[in-house]
């Protein structure tokens, strides 16, 4: 199941469901259509229209197939690079490991990295203060396609969340912690 949001210049928008798999010859089927606050569960005359957030399921194969003939298929992220070794750290870098993600931990503590690469032995664990200069760029920075910052400073994950996407990463901080609602708001 795949949530997507359709942009103006979308090639879906105007076009029926119906006009949608005569056109793509893909098997998907669009289960809920989100518009202006109200879900409409659609049939083959439902007409998509720009900003409609549409629930697409298929296979994996029929999905990729898909957004690359409407042209906005993106390479899945392969590899991952997280500053601080925080526990979240270790459960986001279990998950992401075991889903065959290449997954880098920087963590400035050395007792904490010893912890970790005892604990994620699939992980590239780095000990090194990601505050320094040129750490991040030594450690592949700009060949990294996710990034999240995990410390337990909210100020210094804002600042390397915004040095990733300074640098290209394409998916930074979806789940970058952010702690205290006054920054945030």
């Amino acid at each position: 199941l795949v949530e997507y949001t359709l942009a103006n210049d979308c090639p879906l928008c105007g076009l029926s469901l119906r006009e949608v798999y005569v056109k793509y010859k893909i098997k998907i089927l669009v289960c809920a259509v989100s518009r202006d606050d109200e879900v409409y569960i659609p049939k083959g005359d439902f007409i998509l229209e720009a900003g409609d957030k549409i629930s697409i399921t298929a296979s994996p194969k029929n999905i990729a197939d898909f957004f690359k003939a409407i042209g906005s298929f993106r390479a899945p992220v392969k590899n991952i690079m997280i500053v601080g070794g925080s526990m979240t750290a270790y459960y986001v870098a279990d998950q992401l490991s075991d889903m065959g993600m290449k997954v880098k931990i920087i963590e400035k503590d050395e007792k904490r990295c010893e912890e970790l690469s005892e604990l994620l032995p699939k992980t590239s664990i780095v000990c090194a203060d990601a505050t320094e200069r040129d750490i991040l760029l030594e450690e592949g920075i700009a060949d990294t396609d996710g990034f999240v910052a995990l410390t337990g400073l909210d100020e210094m994950n804002i600042i390397y969340s915004m040095y990733a996407r300074a640098k290209n990463v394409e998916k930074v901080g979806e789940i970058s912690s952010i702690n205290r609602e006054r920054i945030i708001s």
